[in-house]
């Protein structure tokens, strides 16, 4: 090793754990070389005692030295490298050729971004004895090697980097730095979308002939166990090629940092967390609302207790210990959001409301307590307070990440559209209350397997994620927004977001949602032979009369009667059946104004015995699954109408057997053939259709759309569906590591 980077070799401190922040000792040594040439600092940990999680907060201390590491809520980017033939053939971003054996020339991460990171850090976990040494260039050693003429064109702001041009060579002095990663601009280049001039293209040829020389720059074999911090402004790095079939692997880390100007040593090794803790870009609270408990406390002991009782499900005598909890320690945020959590499992909502107010003012950026706090709020009619803390909550956390991270599984990144839905308290089938967000969403609760995958939340908020310009590495988007009417503005954000990653798997591409609203369902589906959704118009009552409301509906000459429902729900309580003109009259008289409505022309479709029937089938990855074959004897049929008639009906359950057991035959091959084609015309990876085949062998049609739950609820009384219902987790499952996998296949 070349002595600039051996006077930067540190070691760990031998009691740094999870659990505390010993570490914080490394922040000044450590931030000190990244200031100093050649801008690296290397770390032993021989025995690999660091792991995923300790990486991270290790990373969280020497990016904001002067905040305990568990208040820093700054975004980590985390990735397991690894050499990957199927991510490495998405080549289209600069991280894909991370996945290669090739060489890698001397490049900035993250150089597409407004801001790139300022740390980057490499854990290596399995070295490649033969290559893959670590290039370090540092911005000191480029510039000698540069001519003052071509120096001048590199720090022109004209250069192509993601959605912006930018200088390569900026600052002066002390404060120099470099952003170059030149596949990215060639491939900007070659897009047509601008252009250099000559002069300019022979600047970059020149720093790239010097940058192939890696006799010029710090060259080091990393083993296992090494930890290399960089300055990503201040010094590229590379690295020489490995063997094809190499399991080198290592865990790299991005994160943005407090100032690594040359004041910024001095100022973290000079000021207290306490003092620095307002001027910190990624902290919004005081230490009030982040209180830790003192070791071996009363409070601490109630706590335990709390939890244990929980476990067990004595929750009265866990609320007692909670109690007196938080008497000990009024302000301990664990404590309130597990008090305040337990409260409202068991319906104590003023109780709860009351402590997640104390979260709130404590901490008004807390994601767990805000959404807690909103849900009881709009579960109690108060609802501009409940959207305020919403929107306040979203506005600090754009990304979520859900449950505990590992870094060894991919990571989905879940969109959900937040504009015009809201989250509230829902009971569950055991009787106990928790607060989920409610409509516009498929629940991914009986989809998704936990164990098997990361997930990170994408809180889509009035365009907030235009501007988004740094995120975690994810494996898949996961688009869930299924109600076009309530989150058209939200799934337009996303298909942007989307068109700005194209490189990346998407499960239900929101353009496709986009078309499945009612009417435009209508316009399409009825142009496939023998498919039949019925006339559908959408209207718009803004309350001012309701005699014009009535004249515009019988000018667009319905035939009574006729379905009238609001747009954007999905249940049953704004349906309403009209059967004349005084009835549409008394309907919108009491219907909520400013709204949007669907007329929707009824047909009465009553079948076997005097019962009406709705038919429910999933397609996956195009491949379709039956869901579930209800009767009842009502126009208007839901899941929970089963209990109506079928719990007691003995040829109602032989027919959903029958469907169940072989969709095909009990549909006939010419109905199933139509589903097919609908498929193809939808084109979404996971949709539902409502439908029933009427006396002339059509395919009647009351609903299509992503916007269908999958739930276990009726399997005790109906066991017979239980498997077929295993049978649509799992092969959601499969199509979510399908794509992951880059091997996606539409089957027919």
């Amino acid at each position: 090793m070349n002595d600039p980077l051996r006077k930067n070799d540190l070691s760990l401190p031998e009691t740094m754990t999870v659990e505390d922040d010993s570490f914080h000792q490394l922040s000044f040594p450590v931030r000190k070389a990244l200031n100093c040439y050649p801008y690296c600092a290397l770390l032993k940990d021989t025995a690999l005692k660091v792991d995923g999680t300790t990486l991270v907060k290790l990373a969280k201390s020497i990016a904001f030295p002067s905040i305990p590491v568990s208040q820093v809520h700054q975004n980590v980017s985390f990735t397991r490298v690894y050499v990957s033939r199927e991510q490495a053939s998405v080549i289209s971003r600069g991280t894909r050729y991370s996945r290669t054996h090739i060489s890698l020339p001397p490049h900035t991460d993250s150089s597409y971004l407004a801001r790139p990171h300022e740390l980057v850090v490499f854990q290596f976990i399995v070295a490649d004895e033969q290559g893959g040494n670590s290039i370090l260039a540092p911005i000191d050693d480029i510039l000698k090697h540069l001519t003052h003429e071509h120096i001048a064109l590199l720090k022109e702001s004209i250069f192509p980097f993601g959605q912006g041009t930018y200088p390569i060579l900026f600052g002066e002095n002390r404060d120099k730095q470099i952003r170059y990663y030149r596949v990215q601009i060639d491939k900007l280049l070659k897009s047509g979308a601008m252009s250099l001039s000559d002069n300019h293209m022979a600047a970059l040829d020149s720093l790239d002939r010097i940058l192939n020389q890696p006799r010029l720059f710090k060259n080091i074999h990393l083993q296992a166990g090494d930890i290399l911090l960089i300055n990503n402004k201040k010094v590229l790095h590379g690295r020489t090629g490995f063997a094809d079939g190499s399991r080198r692997m290592l865990h790299r880390i991005r994160l943005h940092a407090e100032d690594f100007g040359p004041g910024s040593v001095a100022k973290s090794r000079n000021s207290s967390p306490q003092s620095n803790l307002a001027n910190a870009k990624s902290e919004k609270v005081s230490n009030l609302g982040k209180q830790k408990l003192p070791k071996n406390s009363q409070a601490e002991a109630h706590l335990n207790k709390a939890i244990q009782f929980v476990h067990s499900k004595h929750f009265n005598e866990a609320l007692e210990q909670y109690r007196q909890a938080k008497q000990l320690s009024p302000n301990d945020m664990k404590i309130l959001e597990g008090y305040g959590h337990l409260l409202l499992k068991v319906g104590q909502f003023e109780e709860s409301l009351a402590v997640y107010r104390h979260c709130y003012e404590l901490d008004p950026s807390d994601y767990v307590c805000g959404l807690a706090l909103s849900s009881l709020l709009d579960d109690q009619g108060s609802y501009a307070e409940a959207r305020d803390i919403l929107e306040n909550v979203v506005q600090h956390h754009l990304i979520a990440v859900e449950g505990a991270s590992d870094q060894h599984k991919p990571t989905v990144l879940r969109a959900r559209g937040l504009e015009n839905c809201s989250y509230g308290v829902m009971i569950e089938l055991d009787g106990y209350y928790t607060y989920r967000l409610r409509g516009g969403h498929f629940s991914v609760r009986e989809f998704l397997d936990n164990n098997e995958i990361n997930q990170v939340i994408l809180n889509i908020l009035k365009g907030n994620i235009d501007a988004i310009d740094a995120y975690p590495d994810f494996d898949l988007i996961l688009n869930t927004i299924s109600c076009p009417d309530l989150e058209r503005s939200a799934l337009l954000a996303l298909a942007r977001f989307i068109d700005r990653n194209p490189d990346v798997p998407v499960i239900n591409h929101p353009r496709a949602v986009l078309d499945t609203t009612r009417e435009k369902n209508y316009h399409r589906l009825n142009a496939l032979a023998g498919v039949v959704f019925p006339r559908t118009e959408r209207l718009r009552w803004d309350g001012a009369s309701v005699s014009s409301i009535v004249n515009e509906v019988l000018g667009l000459d319905f035939n009574f009667p006729i379905i009238v429902r609001m747009a954007g729900t999905q249940t049953g309580h704004s349906v309403g059946l009209i059967n004349s003109i005084q009835e549409l009259k008394d309907y919108f008289s009491s219907a909520l104004t400013n709204r949007e409505y669907y007329l929707i022309q009824f047909y009465d479709r009553c079948r076997k015995h005097g019962f009406y029937n709705k038919t429910r089938i999933f397609c996956i990855n195009g491949q379709y699954y039956p869901v579930a074959n209800l009767f009842r004897d009502f126009w208007s049929i839901h899941s929970g109408d089963r209990y109506y008639a079928m719990s007691t009906t003995e040829w109602m359950q032989e027919e959903e057997r029958a469907y169940l057991g072989n969709c095909v035959d009990y549909l006939g091959k010419e109905n199933y053939n139509k589903l097919l084609r609908i498929r193809d015309m939808v084109g979404l990876d996971f949709f539902g259709i409502d439908f029933t085949i009427w006396d002339d062998q059509s395919l009647f049609i009351f609903e299509l759309n992503p916007a269908m739950r999958h739930n276990f609820d009726h399997v005790k009384t109906f066991p017979y569906t239980e498997p077929y219902l295993k049978k649509i987790s799992v092969a959601f499952g499969a199509m979510v590591k399908e794509r992951i996998d880059g091997s996606s296949v539409l089957s027919s």
